[in-house]
C-alpha cells in the first residue's frame, strides 16, 4: 500500500545511510552525528525519506509534466508519465481498493477512472486506452443502454471488482487531449486537496537537472523603465544584468527542465532557493504544497516557464521571503565595489521533481555579455503578444516603414506618429498608457500587409473591469495582479486575440459580441464562426488498434468540418440496423474510429454527425463480409 500522504515540509531532519539502510536524524544534532554525516556524505547515495518504490505501469517511465505546473490555461493537479509512445501497457492499482467512477470523453482526460484505496485516498488515472475487462464490460453495457459515447458513471462499492495492489485496472492510451501518456492524480479523503504523487512513494523518474534559460529584472518603483533581460550564457558566467537606475528591482527566472533527452518535455520546477551568503532571501517549494480546490492558482508561476521570485512559501525564520527584501539586496549589491560584490554573490539553487540540483552564483552588473536578445527577436508581424503575464506591442516595424498612431475612446487621433516618440522595440501596453493615458486604440498602417488595430485598456489592481469597445464588451474582476497592468486585444479575420493570456481572475470572464455572450475562466482567443455546412466523413481506412493491450481491427474515418467543431462525442452516433454501435472521437486528429469487434459483416453502418452549430448529416458505410 502507498504511504498515507503527509503535508509537512522536508525540513527539520537529515537522512543518512547506515548498513545499507536510511536513517533520519532529528534537529538539533550532536557534534558526533554531524561528523558522522560528513564522513558518510561521499559514500552514501542520495536518498529521500519517500524514495520512489512503485511504478504505475510496471516499467519505469519518465515524467512529461509535474504537479502544480502552469500549463498556460490551468495548473496541473497531478502528473503525466511518458509511455514511450506506446499504448496498451498495463496500469496497476496503487493500493488495495475499488473503482468508484468511470469516465469517457474526447476532451480533457479522455478515458479516466477514480480508484478508492483502503487508505481512504482517491487516485485518478486519465488518458487511458481501455479499462480492464470487468470494468470495460460494466461501462460498455451502460453506454449501450443509454446510447452515449460520452459518459460519466459512478459505481457503488459493490458494483466494482475488488483490486489488490499491482492488479491491472486499465491499459495506457492516448484518449482525450494530448499524446500517448498516463495522467495520475491523488486526492485526500475529503476530495478537496490534491497531493503530489511523487512525494508519497510513486516513482517519478527525472534524470536531467533544471536550467535557468533567462532572467528578467524590472523596477517596481518606475515601471516605465524598460526591463533588463540576462541570457542563459551570461547567467552561467555569473552575471545578472540590472539597470543601476532601478530603485525596487524585481526578478523573474525562466526555468526549463526536462526529464530525459529521448522525449524532451518542459516540466515544472520543484523548488527555488536564493541566498546571499548565509541569508536566505527567497525560498519556494512549489510541488511540495498540497493544492486546495478553488485555491490552486499560483501567481508566482507565469507564462509556463517563468517564475516570479515574490513571497516565499516555506515558514522559516531564516527566510525573509518578501520582494522588498530581495530588491534591497540587489540594489545594494549594484552599489558595492567589485571586490566587495564578489564576496556577496547571490546563490540560486534549483531542484526538479526528482530533486536533481542546479546552482548559479550571480553578481548584479549594469550589463552582461552575451546579453539577451529575447525582445529583439520577436517576429515583426507579432504586433501583440504576452510576455511575463503582460501585454506587449511590438514597434520594431517602425524601422521598416510601418506607421503607428494612437486614438482615444472617440476614435480621435491622440498621436499621429508614435514611431517618432518611442524606441523601435517591443513595449509594454502599460508603458503606452502611462505616456498617453487616454489612448484606447493603436493603429498600424504604412508598409504592412494588412492594416491592423489593437484595443488597449488600463487594469486596476483587484477592481472590477467593465470594458466596452467597438463590437465587444468584457467584464471581469482580476486576481491581485502581480504583473498585468493593462489588457489588449486585436481582431483579424473574425478572430479575436486577447492578452495577457492566462490572466487569473476572481470570477468568470463575461464576454459579449452584439449577437451573443458567454462566460470563460481565462483570457484567450475566440472567433466568430459562420458555418452552415454539415460535417462529413472522409475516406474509410482499415487500421489496427489495441483492445485490452492486444491488437484489434478498427475502421477509421476523418471528420470533414468547416470550423464550428464537434462539441460532444454524443453528437456522433452510429447504428447497424437497430443496434447502437460505440464510436470513439479523437479531437487531436479529428478522426472517428469503430472497432470491428462490435460489427456484423454485410450490414451497413448508419452514421449521424452534428457540429457545434447544429448542422446535421447522415452517412451509410458498407461493412465488408
Amino acid at each position: 500500500m502507498r504511504p498515507v500522504p503527509t503535508f509537512g515540509y522536508r525540513i527539520g531532519y537529515f537522512s543518512i545511510c547506515m548498513d545499507g539502510k536510511k536513517q533520519r536524524i532529528g534537529i538539533p544534532m550532536s557534534l558526533t552525528w554531524i561528523l558522522l554525516l560528513v564522513s558518510l556524505a561521499c559514500s552514501c547515495p542520495f536518498d529521500e525519506p519517500n524514495s520512489p518504490k512503485w511504478n504505475p505501469m510496471v516499467r519505469e517511465f519518465y515524467l512529461k509534466s509535474t504537479f502544480s505546473q502552469n500549463l498556460g490555461e490551468k495548473y496541473q493537479l497531478g502528473v503525466d508519465f511518458s509511455t514511450g509512445e506506446k499504448e496498451g501497457l498495463p496500469v496497476q492499482a496503487p493500493e488495495n481498493g475499488v473503482i468508484v467512477e468511470l469516465d469517457e470523453s474526447p476532451l480533457g482526460l479522455g478515458k479516466a477512472l477514480v480508484f478508492l484505496g483502503e487508505s481512504g485516498n482517491k487516485w485518478l488515472y486519465g488518458n487511458l486506452g481501455n479499462f480492464s475487462l470487468p470494468l470495460d464490460s460494466i461501462f460498455e453495457a451502460e453506454k449501450k443502454r443509454q446510447g452515449k459515447n460520452q459518459l460519466r458513471l459512478k459505481l457503488a462499492e459493490l458494483q466494482s471488482p475488488k483490486y489488490k495492489e499491482y492488479d491491472t485496472v486499465a491499459y495506457s492510451g492516448s484518449s482525450g487531449i494530448g499524446t500517448r501518456q498516463l495522467h495520475m492524480e491523488l486526492w485526500d479523503i475529503k476530495g478537496l486537496t490534491a497531493i503530489n504523487p511523487c512525494m508519497v512513494g510513486v516513482a517519478c523518474h527525472d534524470s536531467i537537472a533544471p536550467k535557468i534559460m533567462e532572467a528578467a529584472i524590472w523596477d517596481a518603483a518606475n515601471p516605465v523603465l524598460p526591463m533588463r533581460f540576462t541570457s542563459a550564457e551570461a547567467l552561467e558566467g555569473g552575471c545578472l544584468e540590472v539597470d543601476p537606475m532601478f530603485q525596487e528591482p524585481r526578478i523573474a527566472l525562466r526555468i526549463f527542465d526536462e526529464s530525459q533527452k529521448s522525449f524532451p518535455s518542459s516540466l515544472g520546477v520543484f523548488s527555488v532557493l536564493l541566498r546571499q551568503n548565509t541569508e536566505v532571501l527567497y525560498r519556494k517549494e512549489y510541488q511540495e504544497q498540497a493544492l486546495k480546490v478553488g485555491k490552486w492558482k499560483n501567481e508566482e508561476i507565469l507564462d509556463h516557464d517563468w517564475h516570479y521570485l515574490a513571497t516565499g512559501s516555506v515558514h522559516n525564520p531564516n527566510v525573509k521571503g518578501f520582494p522588498t527584501d530581495l530588491s534591497a539586496a540587489i540594489r545594494n549589491q549594484m552599489r558595492m565595489p567589485a571586490k566587495k560584490a564578489s564576496l556577496n554573490v547571490f546563490k540560486i539553487e534549483l531542484m526538479d521533481a526528482r530533486l536533481n540540483p542546479a546552482t548559479y552564483h550571480l553578481i548584479a552588473k549594469p550589463s552582461c555579455t552575451p546579453s539577451s536578445k529575447r525582445l529583439g527577436q520577436v517576429d515583426p508581424d507579432s504586433l501583440l503578444f504576452t510576455l511575463l503575464s503582460r501585454p506587449w506591442v511590438n514597434f520594431a516595424g517602425c524601422e521598416k516603414g510601418v506607421k503607428v498612431a494612437l486614438l482615444d475612446s472617440s476614435k480621435q487621433i491622440l498621436e499621429k506618429s508614435v514611431c517618432d516618440s518611442v524606441d523601435h522595440l517591443p513595449m509594454q501596453v502599460a508603458g503606452i498608457l502611462r505616456k498617453w493615458p487616454l489612448a484606447r486604440t493603436i493603429t498600424f498602417g504604412g508598409k504592412i500587409p494588412t492594416p491592423r488595430a489593437v484595443a488597449i485598456f488600463p487594469l486596476s489592481s483587484g477592481a472590477p473591469i467593465a470594458w466596452k469597445q467597438d463590437d465587444i464588451s468584457i467584464a471581469l474582476t482580476p486576481l491581485r495582479p502581480v504583473f498585468p497592468t493593462a489588457l489588449a486585444w486585436e481582431v483579424r479575420n473574425e478572430r479575436w486575440s486577447f492578452h495577457p493570456k492566462g490572466l487569473a481572475v476572481n470570477s468568470s470572464i463575461r464576454t459579449c459580441l452584439p449577437d451573443t455572450c458567454w462566460n470563460s475562466v481565462h483570457i484567450g482567443n475566440f472567433e466568430r464562426i459562420n458555418d452552415s455546412t454539415a460535417p462529413d466523413i472522409g475516406n474509410r481506412r482499415d487500421t489496427s488498434g489495441l483492445r485490452f493491450g492486444k491488437p484489434t481491427r478498427v475502421l477509421r474515418f476523418h471528420i470533414q468540418e468547416d470550423g464550428s467543431g464537434i462539441n460532444n462525442a454524443n453528437d456522433i452516433q452510429a447504428k447497424q440496423g437497430q443496434v447502437w454501435i460505440p464510436v470513439e472521437y479523437d479531437p487531436d486528429t479529428h478522426d472517428i474510429q469503430i472497432q470491428t469487434v462490435n460489427l456484423k459483416a454485410g450490414v451497413p453502418i448508419e452514421i449521424h454527425l452534428q457540429d457545434g452549430k447544429g448542422n446535421n448529416r447522415i452517412r451509410l458505410v458498407e461493412v465488408k463480409k
